[in-house]
């Protein structure tokens, strides 16, 4: 047991030795005392609960570090520890175990605050019976035992399988060179349809990899001061070639000033690259321009096209995964629909907003703002 203050230790009891652990970390005896009632009475074979009590912070935090515990009942308002900061510290310290608020604050935006910092669930102490506190623990870790999965799968993706695509592109461009010998028309078709698809392939492997990596919580952004005009060149030079081959026109609108953001250099080009690579595959003729707004408070990125444009049943879920809307049948580049979830993960990341505005038939804008910030905050 983990002793808290004034006598703490000893009221969590053993249950069972070959029971789930669940430490608990709070400092009031009552709540104490009810916790451990209701697990009690909510008890059965398929809910064996040893529950292991902490008085304050430090003691739940050496606790974690000593490993075998399955989940966290967490209070957030400790004696040496108050708050959203109590979450942050425990969840550095619990290395994936699941954590359950449970706390006496009834407030729906400090709930959405914990979730977003890594909580499970959010419990009212004087909303919870037995059932809901049961119900509540054996999802938590269900749900981290499938993330666990997820990204053992992820990585089994990343390790085992874009090795293997690699040598297989490889060698079928190769052939396509005639390096190892001279192939006829129709065998040459049949091995560029299997690099487009392999291509394919890759493409979603990524996607996946980052569209895992954003959820998972693990991107880390590396944020320096950029120019936004030599972003987008780079960006839209990418694209000239496939521009051109459509008929399309790629223009730039900016100011004649600079205009800096502080970003992620790879992740606002990617999200300039997904914005635009959308807009080229659903425009058949007119043009597609990108805008550099410096306003006040801000900095607005918008890629406007004159292509088919979406429906207004359709818009509100535009940035759901593995949607696409429009797409057409037969050879060519297809997507993975993952593209906009990516560039609006990436966005929530920046603390930026992104939206669309579009009407079927004529055209679509995707758009993005970054707040400008001062000297003294970068810096901080």
């Amino acid at each position: 047991m983990i002793e808290g203050k004034e006598g703490m230790t000893g009221q969590c009891q053993r249950l069972n030795t070959s029971s789930t652990k669940i430490l608990l970390i709070e400092d009031s005896h009552f709540d104490i005392l009810k916790a451990k009632e209701m697990i009690a009475e909510a008890k059965s074979a398929q809910f064996d609960v040893e529950l292991e009590c902490a008085g304050n912070l430090e003691s739940g935090l050496a606790r974690l570090a000593m490993g075998g515990i399955e989940a966290v009942l967490l209070d957030l308002g400790l004696t040496d520890s108050h708050g959203l900061n109590t979450l942050v510290r425990v969840n550095a310290q619990a290395l994936g175990v699941p954590i359950i608020v449970l706390t006496g604050i009834e407030d729906e935006k400090l709930a959405t605050e914990a979730v977003n910092k890594g909580a499970q669930d959010y419990l009212v102490k004087s909303q919870v019976d037995s059932n809901l506190l049961k119900r509540s623990i054996l999802y938590a870790i269900e749900r981290k035992r499938l993330e666990k999965v997820r990204e053992e799968f992820s990585d089994i993706i990343s390790h085992e399988l874009r090795t293997p695509l690699s040598m297989i592109k490889e060698s079928i461009t190769l052939m396509l060179d005639r390096v190892p010998g001279e192939i006829n028309e129709q065998q040459s078709r049949i091995l560029s349809i299997s690099k487009e698809n392999i291509d394919r392939l890759a493409r979603l492997i990524n996607d996946l990899l980052d569209m895992s990596t954003i959820e998972s919580g693990k991107l880390v952004l590396i944020k320096k001061r950029l120019e936004v005009l030599n972003l987008i060149k780079e960006a839209v030079s990418i694209f000239e070639a496939r521009a051109k081959e459509k008929g399309l026109e790629l223009r730039i609108n900016h100011p004649e000033r600079s205009v800096e953001i502080y970003a992620d250099e790879d992740k606002i080009i990617q999200v300039l690259i997904i914005l635009i690579d959308n807009a080229i595959k659903f425009t058949s003729k007119g043009y597609i321009e990108i805008n550099i707004l410096d306003l006040q408070h801000g900095v607005e990125i918008s890629v406007e096209d004159t292509g088919m444009g979406i429906s207004k049943k359709d818009l509100p879920r535009v940035f759901d995964k593995f949607t696409q809307f429009g797409r057409e049948s037969g050879p060519g580049k297809k997507g993975t629909g993952l593209g906009l979830s990516i560039a609006m993960g990436i966005m929530k990341l920046h603390r930026g907003e992104f939206w669309v505005k579009s009407e079927l038939g004529r055209g679509t804008i995707f758009a993005f703002s970054l707040a400008k910030l001062k000297a003294e905050k970068i810096f901080r």
